[in-house]
């Protein structure tokens, strides 16, 4: 279990650019915190020594089209399903990731530089590279989408050396992305899916120290 949790967490941190070009609704409030831990809960995962990675059941509000028809419509935040967050600094950039699911997960990317947040829609598989940007993109562990239409309120933006969790809400719709159902003999079984989400995530992030990791 320990390993899989190990592979799980490297498999969100990653860098895939800056290429977000829409603009973003930004704010920073303290007051967030009360409404996040009003709408998260305790899993049986919390409290474990997982390097800074907070887990916690997290209420799932999505709109999710597959080939341009619209499959799942879900706002109901009284049902929660298991969240992972954390946050991290590399270099001059602090990055925030956050992901439904114990093992790989779909959730959010968003990374600051100078202050200057940018959100994408994040994807990762644990077994199989699976999700592309392009019909004919090579598959990946994991990808980031751009998004459009994105509202980011936040606690705070910790400075350098600051450990404490950060609370906030984001939501977004992704750029169209590409997912395949697995291979066989070399080949793919299914064509490949094309999807667009909406997505609105509460989120409370621990710090993750990566330099531990390596």
């Amino acid at each position: 279990m320990k390993k899989l949790l190990i592979i799980s967490l490297l498999l969100l941190v990653g860098s895939n650019g800056f290429g977000q070009k829409d603009s973003i609704t930004f704010s920073i409030d303290p007051t967030i915190k009360t409404i996040v831990e009003s709408k998260i809960n305790d899993s049986l995962f919390t409290g474990l020594p997982m390097r800074g990675m907070l887990t916690y059941m997290n209420p799932i509000i999505i709109n999710y089209w597959e080939n341009d028809s619209l499959i799942i419509s879900r706002t109901d935040e009284n049902k929660g399903l298991i969240f992972k967050s954390f946050y991290y600094q590399m270099e001059d950039t602090l990055v925030i990731d956050g992901a439904f699911g114990m093992f790989g997960g779909s959730g959010f990317s968003i990374k600051f530089i100078n202050d200057k947040p940018y959100v994408y829609h994040m994807l990762a598989s644990d077994e199989t590279p699976s999700y592309t940007k392009t019909i004919n993109g090579e598959l990946k562990h994991r990808i980031e989408v751009p998004c459009r239409d994105v509202k980011l309120t936040i606690s705070s933006i910790p400075t350098k050396n600051d450990t404490a969790n950060i609370y906030g809400i984001v939501s977004f719709t992704s750029n169209e992305y590409y997912h395949s159902a697995g291979t066989s003999n070399g080949e793919e079984i299914k064509p490949r899916v094309k999807i667009k989400a909406y997505m609105k995530i509460y989120f409370k992030s621990g710090f993750l120290d990566i330099e531990k990791l390596k």
